[in-house]
Order: structure tokens, then sequence, then C-alpha cells
């Protein structure tokens, strides 16, 4: 998600953020209580990680009046806590409908700022959460900038959600990262393993992303492209999150139904993380001849966007592929037919519009809806621009799982 904002519209997300801090105050201290009640074991925590110190931080507060609005929604043995980290203070609010409308409960203000995308930080705040809150079941949503299985620009490289730059405003700087390896960390904190872990950032629906985060979570709902600045529909998606039997299919319906006639588009995808690991054994037989090193004049050919989209030839987004644009293109019929079958075990729920914007490029992208597969995948090649990703690439675990290893890159 990108944004440019105007001094004078900096200025007034500043004071209306404050105004709606001050009005939803309803007890705040220092760090060392939350404050919270000792509800009894809830039904469902949803539990919405905001790392909004940084361009999106408007976006954060229209997200939570977005829940605000649909406050009804959220029946009475469940939970929305939300940590948001923006220009201001770092806070804990849980949102409910109170016997005068919604409520947005501040219940806990940090004394001081510190780096939302930061490990230690990150898992302090989970584990504060998790002590508090006892759920039969739990949902997860990670909010910020995203850069899926990508290395982030920080030394080390690391794959990365979240952009915090340290400094209360809206610059997008690195101060640090929360690698994709560190959300295991901060999921173990909560007894159960949450049924949807959801992105709202861009660029997460990975198969390298996916499968490091295959015993995490039942469902990862996300997106392969990038999202709009305004991201998810909160206003739609609670009623799916809280129902008695989520559906994740539901959850992604409701996000992308918001934007069917948008100028900008969206494309969301649902992983089962039960079925990565035997999507990434296909691969594994399959890989290495399709993509060995010898026949780098055909792996440089694949220059398709996350999604399926057309790209007029131009290699946008090497980095991702649609996944499978590129085994079609790579396998024989038959061999194409078997891994076909396993990724739509690992994906079996797929949406999208008709277009996705590209702030980036600035571009609006036709979605190719009969080929594309919601996920992206990393396909090696020569050429010095693609070095860095090679080696990053390398790295994960998904390289050697899906028998990348093997094939001389």
């Amino acid at each position: 998600m990108i944004f440019c904002y105007t001094a004078f519209r900096r200025f007034l997300l500043i004071a209306a953020a404050a105004v709606l801090l001050a009005s939803s105050v309803a007890c705040s201290g220092d760090d060392d209580g939350l404050g919270l009640r000792g509800d009894d074991e809830l039904r469902n925590l949803t539990f919405v990680y905001m790392m909004a110190e940084n361009s999106l931080s408007g976006y954060a507060e229209a997200d939570i009046k977005e829940m605000m609005s649909a406050a009804v929604e959220i029946p009475d043995d469940c939970a929305l806590i939300v940590f948001v980290d923006d220009v201001l203070r770092p806070r804990i609010c849980r949102i409910y409908s109170g016997a005068k409308g919604a409520v947005c409960d501040t219940i806990h203000t940090f004394g001081k700022d510190f780096v939302s995308s930061g490990v230690d930080n990150a898992r302090m705040v989970f584990r504060r959460v998790a002590e508090r809150y006892s759920a039969q079941t739990l949902n997860v949503v990670l909010w910020s900038h995203g850069s899926g299985w990508v290395a982030g620009r920080r030394a080390p490289r690391s794959r990365s959600i979240g952009v915090d730059n340290g400094k209360n405003d809206y610059s997008n700087t690195d101060t640090e990262v929360l690698d994709i390896e560190d959300i295991p960390l901060l999921l173990s904190e909560f007894p159960v393993r949450p049924t949807v872990l959801m992105f709202d950032a861009c660029f997460m629906q990975t198969l390298e992303t996916a499968y490091a985060l295959r015993e995490c979570a039942q469902w990862i709902v996300a997106s392969p492209a990038e999202i709009p600045a305004d991201g998810a529909p909160y206003d739609l998606l609670l009623e799916h999150f809280f129902a008695l039997d989520v559906n994740a299919a539901h959850i992604v319906d409701a996000y992308c139904d918001a934007y069917e006639d948008a100028w900008g588009g969206v494309v969301l995808s649902v992983v089962d993380c039960d079925a990565m690991e035997q999507l990434a054994v296909c691969c594994r037989g399959l890989v290495p001849a399709a993509f060995e090193r010898a026949k780098g004049e055909a792996v440089a050919a694949f220059s398709y966007l996350p999604g399926g989209y057309s790209s007029g030839g131009v290699d946008y987004y090497p980095d991702f592929t649609d996944a499978n644009a590129a085994m079609q293109k790579a396998l024989d019929a038959v061999s194409y037919v078997a891994w076909r079958a396993a990724l739509d075990r690992a994906v079996p729920y797929r949406a999208t519009t008709g277009r996705w914007y590209s702030a980036v490029h600035r571009i609006n992208y036709r979605v190719d809806r009969d080929n594309y597969c919601g996920v992206s995948m990393y396909v090696p090649r020569e050429g010095e621009r693609y070095k860095a990703y090679n080696a990053d690439f390398s790295s994960t675990a998904w390289y050697e799982a899906a028998g990348w290893s093997l094939t001389g890159w």
C-alpha cells in the first residue's frame, strides 16, 4: 500500500487521529499492565496488528472507523482487539458494540514510542494480548506495507512485512522489519493455532511465504500483488471473522467485492496451509528437470506479473511470477495436470477484480481471469539484476523443499 500526502493533509490526519484517540480512551497507563477485564473464555478472538508508523497512518484510522461501524457484528462471546502504532503513541484497543453504540475502548496507551515492526516489541504486544484474552479460536491480521518473500532493504536482508520509521511521521524509512521467519514466534504466544492469518499488505501471497508459515494457521488470506492503500473493507469483513464456522472464502469475496467497481482493484486468494507440504513434494518431482539451469534461455522468457496479468512483455515484477503461468509454460501436459491438482488443493479459492492498480509503476494491470492462480512464485534467471533475488531465494525453506536446490540455481 502506497500513498503520498501533502503537508496540509498530514496536519489534518494527525489532528483527526488525536481527536479519535482522546475521545476513545477509557483508561491508559504505563507498561505495567493493560488494564483489561478478566473475561471468561471467548469463543473467538480476532487480533489486528497495525504497523502504521509510515505513509499508511491515516488509513489505519479509517480502518478502525470501519471496524467501529460494524461493531454490532461482534458477538458477545467474541472480542476484536486492535494494536495500532501510527503517528501517535502505540496503543491497544478493544472495539465492541455498547449500550449507546460502537465503542473503541483504548485499554492501554504505551508510555513511549517503540518500533512495532521489531520482533521483540511485536512479541511483547502479542504476549500481552494472549495473556489477557483466552479464546477457543483465533484470527490474526497483520497490517502494513509488505514485501512477501523478497528481502528487505536493511542488512542483513530479510523477507519481511512492516515499516516503522521510528519518527512518528508519514515516511516509509525502515528502522527494523518483521521477518517472515519471526511470524511463527509471534503466533506461538497464543495457545491456539489461528484459523485465519490475513495479510492486509502487498505481495504476501507467495508460495515461499506460505510454505514458511505452513504450521502457523489453517488458512492464509492475502494478495500476490499490490493492494489499494485503503486496504480491507473491515465493515464488510467482521461478520465473517466471527462466524460460528469461519469460511476464508467469504472473507476474500467480501474484500474483493468492495473493489469490483473501483478504479484500483485487488487480487486475493486463500492458501490451505495443511496442503503446502504436499505441493512442495509435487514440485520437488517436477522442478529440477523443468527449470534446470542449463535451460537458461527458456527460463529467461518468463515475464509474468503476479496473478497472471498481461504486462506487454515488460518484466516489471521478476520476483513475483504467477505460479500457474510459470509451471504451465515449463511442464509437459501430463506433468502440468498433476501439478495443477496439487496447486488447487493448496490454493482452493481465489478471486479478483478485472484490473488492479500498481502504485509502484502507476499502471492499471488487466487480470487474465482464466489463467491466474492467486499466488506467486520466484523463477531464478541469469543476469545482473537477478543476482540478489537468486541469492535471497536460495535461503528460503521453499528453495530446498520444492527441489530448486537440485536445478543448479
